[in-house]
C-alpha cells in the first residue's frame, strides 16, 4: 500500500503554524506582564505554561487527526482495490470456465466422430477376418482329425513302453527303499549310540563339576576358618598386650606408692615437729617418677638418727647430756630443727 508523500509536509506544516502562534501567544503574554509590571513573576510563568501545553495539545491533536483521516482513506482505497481486484479475478475465472467448457465440447464431438469411423472400419474389418478364420477352421478340422488318428496310435505305443519303463522303475525303487530303511535302520542304532555315550559323558562332567563345588565349599570353608583363627589370634595377642600394660601399670603404680610411704613418713614427722616448735606445717607432694635410691637412704637414716637423738636420750644443744624428750626452757626446738631441715 502506497504512502501519500505529502503527509510529512502537512504535519511539518502544522507544527510550523503550532509554533507560529505558540510564539505569538507568548509575546503577548511577555507584553501584558511587562505592562502590569510583572515581568518575570509567576503569573507570567502560569501562563506561559499553560500556552505552551494548549500549544502542544493542539498539535498533537491535529497530527493525531490527519494521520488518522490518512489512515482511513488509505484502508478505504485498499480495500476498494482489492473488491475491483476481486471483480476482475471472478470475470477471468467466469470467461475461462466459458472456453473451457467450448473447447471440451468441440473435443467430445471430434472424438466422437472418430469412433463412428473407427467402428465401421473396424466391423470391416472383423467380417473379413472372420471369413478367413471360417476356412482356417476348416482345414483345420480336416488336419486334426488325420492328426489324431495319428497320435491315438502313438499314444497306444508310448502307453505299452511307459508301463514297461514304470514297472522297471517301481522294482528299482522298491531295492531302494529296502536299502534306505536299512540305512536309516543303522544311522538310527548309530544316533542312539552316540546319545548315550554323550549323555555318560554328561554325567561324568556332572560329577566332576559337582566335585569341585565341593572342593571350592571346602576351600572357602577352610579360609574362612583360618582368617577366625588368625582374627581370635590377633584378639589374644591384643588381651595379652592390654593385660602387660594393665600390670605394667598396676607395678608402677606399687612402685610410686612404696616410694613414696618413707616421704609421707618424713612430711608426716616435719608436720608435726614443725607444728609444736614454729606454729605451722608443711606440705610434701610426690610424682610417679624416678627417684634416687641412694638419696633416699641417706635421708631416712637421717631422719632416724634424728628422732633417735630426740627420743633416745643423746645430748643436744638445750637440754644438756641427760636431757630426754623434746626438752624445755630456752633449748626447745630451734637449733635441732634448723640442724633436722
Amino acid at each position: 500500500m502506497a504512502t501519500n508523500p505529502y503527509l510529512q509536509g502537512m504535519a511539518d506544516d502544522i507544527g510550523r503554524r503550532s509554533n507560529t502562534a505558540l510564539q505569538q501567544g507568548l509575546q503577548g503574554i511577555r507584553s501584558n506582564s511587562v505592562m502590569s509590571g510583572g515581568f518575570g513573576g509567576s503569573r507570567q510563568g502560569v501562563a506561559e505554561g499553560a500556552a505552551i501545553s494548549g500549544a502542544a495539545d493542539s498539535l498533537q491533536g491535529n497530527l493525531a487527526n490527519m494521520y488518522n483521516t490518512d489512515y482511513q482513506a488509505s484502508q478505504n482505497r485498499a480495500s476498494q482495490l482489492q473488491a475491483a481486484q476481486m471483480a476482475a479475478d471472478s470475470a477471468r475465472y467466469s470467461a475461462d470456465q466459458s472456453l473451457a467448457g467450448a473447447k471440451y465440447g468441440a473435443d467430445n464431438n471430434f472424438n466422437i466422430a472418430g469412433l463412428s469411423n473407427q467402428t465401421a472400419q473396424r466391423g470391416q474389418d472383423l467380417s473379413s477376418q472372420l471369413g478367413y478364420a471360417g476356412l482356417q477352421n476348416q482345414l483345420g478340422i480336416t488336419g486334426l482329425n488325420n492328426q489324431t488318428t495319428r497320435d491315438v496310435a502313438s499314444m497306444s505305443n508310448a502307453t505299452a513302453q511307459r508301463g514297461q519303463d514304470q514297472g522297471y522303475s517301481l522294482g528299482l525303487g522298491g531295492l531302494d527303499n529296502a536299502k534306505q530303511q536299512t540305512a536309516n535302520q543303522f544311522g538310527l542304532g548309530l544316533g542312539n549310540l552316540a546319545l548315550g555315550f554323550q549323555g555318560t559323558n554328561n554325567q561324568y562332567d556332572l560329577g566332576l563339576r559337582q566335585n569341585d563345588l565341593g572342593f571350592a565349599g571346602l576351600d572357602a570353608n577352610i579360609a574362612q576358618n583360618n582368617v577366625s583363627n588368625q582374627l581370635a589370634g590377633a584378639n589374644l595377642g591384643l588381651g595379652v598386650w592390654n593385660q602387660g600394660m594393665a600390670n605394667n601399670q598396676a607395678g608402677i603404680n606399687a612402685g610410686t606408692s612404696i616410694q613414696n610411704t618413707p616421704l609421707n613418713y618424713a612430711s608426716n614427722f616435719a608436720n608435726q615437729y614443725n607444728s609444736i616448735g614454729q606454729g605451722y606445717g608443711t606440705t610434701t607432694g610426690s610424682a610417679s617418677q624416678q627417684s634416687n635410691p641412694v638419696m633416699g637412704a641417706l635421708g631416712g637414716a637421717q631422719l632416724g638418727s634424728r628422732l633417735g637423738s630426740m627420743w633416745g636420750g643423746s645430748p643436744n644443744a638445750a637440754g644438756g647430756a641427760n636431757a630426754q624428750g623434746w626438752g624445755t626452757g630456752n633449748g626447745y626446738g630451734n637449733q635441732d630443727l634448723g640442724s633436722f631441715l
